[in-house]
């Protein structure tokens, strides 16, 4: 139980860094270079992503060995997770009439507990069980 909640204390942290990340580029983007909220969006989920993989694979689940399987179900689970968040953020700017700041802040928070499920059941999981 507590090796489980540690890990969970682990992905937060690493979750808070890239989050801030993905704020950061997403409001630079939008409010200084000019792009569309979605763009902005849409350049941050790529970082934020690539940077999660990369700590969440040294810090959070101590990952070693048999990386290209690790990194290709990552890269399908952040496809999914970075379409699905892009997609609820333009509902909830267009139909909803949030502002994308605070729609980027809820679809990430509610998003992030399934994404730990994910990650630690399957992509950080013993790779020789699949």
């Amino acid at each position: 139980m507590f090796l489980r909640a540690a890990k969970f204390f682990h992905f937060s942290l690493v979750g808070i860094t890239t989050f801030s990340v993905q704020i950061f580029l997403t409001l630079i983007l939008t409010e200084w270079a000019g792009l569309a909220y979605y763009v902005s969006y849409a350049l941050a989920l790529l970082v934020a992503r690539l940077l999660n993989f990369l700590f969440n694979t040294k810090y959070t689940f101590r990952a070693e060995g048999r990386m290209i399987d690790r990194l290709k179900r990552f890269a399908l689970l952040a496809i999914i997770y970075s379409f699905t968040s892009w997609i609820l953020v333009i509902v909830s700017v267009e139909y909803i009439h949030l502002h994308y700041m605070m729609s980027v802040i809820l679809v990430t928070f509610l998003l992030s507990f399934l994404t730990y499920m994910m990650q630690e059941r399957w992509v950080f999981a013993n790779v020789e069980k699949y």
